[in-house]
């Protein structure tokens, strides 16, 4: 019997997500820390609908997202002044002393991730993912 490739993947994603998890309690969603990670990286604030384009979510589940984190007073958003439809997203202070955190922990995630895997094997697998994204989405 065959497996679906997605429910490995899906396992891996989870387990990868719960030892994140571990190491920052206060972010109980995986995208909490993303978000904060992309918008630490950014030069120029980011609107919603770039957020949910990084982070491949529809538009309202970012929404959520960004709520509670103005809610938790990790990010605030104000209005485009050229197009009232849009609004930019920021890192308040508490969220960019966070961002060195959320990024230390990935870091340290990643190196167990990679233990015991040899470079090389982490270059082909990356390239594999790659190509196999490219190959569905044709």
């Amino acid at each position: 019997m065959q497996f679906l490739l997605s429910r490995k993947l899906q396992r891996l994603t989870r387990l990868y997500h719960a030892v994140i998890a571990r190491e920052l309690p206060d972010f109980n969603s995986e995208n909490y820390g993303e978000i904060i990670l992309i918008l630490f990286s950014q030069e120029v604030p980011l609107t919603n609908k770039e957020l949910s384009e990084h982070l491949q979510l529809d538009k309202s589940r970012v929404a959520v997202l960004t709520d509670y984190l103005a809610k938790h007073e990790y990010i605030y958003t104000e209005v485009n002044r050229e197009d009232r439809r849009e609004h930019f997203v920021y890192l308040t202070e508490k969220g960019k002393l966070v961002a060195p955190v959320i990024q230390a922990a990935v870091q340290k995630v990643n190196g167990i991730l990679h233990e015991e895997v040899e470079q090389h094997h982490l270059v082909s697998f990356y390239m594999t993912l790659k190509q196999m994204e490219r190959n569905l989405l044709k």
